[in-house]
């Protein structure tokens, strides 16, 4: 997930580390975030990765989170208000990495400012921009039933 803009965002840590849970796996650790914590971080995009994000604009920011609650979700959308310059834009890019360009589409959509929200939010980040997508090519061409690929970048456009 990444954050896209033409002036460059104030990138933020993860700020609660509270909600931890520790898991044993055989020999490892695994450390992570509760389900229900808000957190998430922002910070400036690899070039390699930003390359992924079929965006025109001049600066690129991870976003980065587990799983966002419903606090989460309000305090992402305060975020992106607050990085908001008036009479500016900020896309939010749902990407999957990797994916053939020339069989990717881009869906876009537009939110005004004052209207964003955290239900914003959750429908965006509800996107799966990789999906297989089962055929049966038995009745087209005589050929076995397969999965075929489909990728799909989103894009929320939030207007300033």
């Amino acid at each position: 997930m990444f954050i896209a803009a033409d002036y460059p965002l104030e990138e933020r840590e993860y700020q609660r580390p509270q909600s931890i849970i520790i898991e044993t796996d055989g020999d490892n650790v695994i450390v992570k975030a509760s389900e229900d914590d808000p957190d998430f971080c922002v910070f400036k995009a690899d070039d390699g990765l930003a390359a992924q994000v079929l965006s025109q604009k001049k600066y690129y920011f991870e976003l980065c989170y587990d799983k966002l609650s419903l606090q989460g979700r309000c305090e992402l959308a305060e975020y992106i208000k607050a990085n908001l310059l008036p009479g500016n834009e900020l896309e939010l890019w749902s990407v999957w990495l990797g994916g053939d360009e020339d069989e990717t589409s881009v869906e876009y959509w537009e939110v005004p400012a004052d209207k964003f929200c955290e239900a914003d939010i959750a429908e965006w980040d509800s996107c799966r921009p990789w999906m297989p997508e089962y055929i049966d090519l038995k009745s087209c061409e005589g050929q076995p039933e397969q999965w075929i690929e489909r990728f799909t970048q989103y894009c929320m456009i939030i207007k300033g």
